[in-house]
């Protein structure tokens, strides 16, 4: 009875291993298009946690097939210029910076939709420049984005 268990289990385990090679996730269309929407929090750096962990849910979602756009709003819009930072601000944003780059790479749209607030985290470039990737957005492009996707996500 063990024996038979284990055999059947074993077939099981080769089926599974076929058919996960068979169809892997970058076979499949889009099963599904999100909407990554980064807003300018109030301390959007300081709390560098969640933009980062909403960074990296955008790849996942990316290399799992999903139709995924990237829409950076107030301070987050920062993440997308060639602005140089010094100090604390340096160090919290060039990690962010990076993924951001890698998400260009792989192929997600970005927009960019910064609005100054001194207060907050000192001028934004609102102008650009940006580099190669993101593109200057505005509120009727996030609207349009809206419309296109499937699921919105907002952090």
């Amino acid at each position: 009875m063990k024996a038979s268990r284990a055999l059947v289990l074993g077939f099981m385990v080769i089926i599974a291993v076929v058919v996960y090679q068979a169809v892997s996730a970058q076979d499949l269309p889009p099963a599904w298009s999100v909407l990554v929407v980064l807003k300018g929090n109030p301390r959007p750096y300081g709390d560098r946690g969640v933009t980062r962990n909403a960074l990296l849910l955008t790849g996942e979602l990316k290399d799992s097939g999903a139709d995924v756009h990237l829409f950076l709003m107030g301070a987050s819009a920062d993440l997308a210029t060639t602005r140089t930072w010094t100090g604390e601000t340096a160090a919290a944003k060039r990690p962010l910076v990076k993924i951001v780059k890698e998400l260009v790479a792989k192929g997600v749209p970005i927009k960019a939709c910064g609005v100054p607030n001194v207060q907050i985290s000192g001028p934004i470039v609102k102008e650009g420049p940006y580099y190669a990737g993101p593109v200057k957005a505005t509120m009727k492009d996030l609207s349009v984005w809206v419309g296109l996707c499937d699921r919105i996500l907002v952090f």
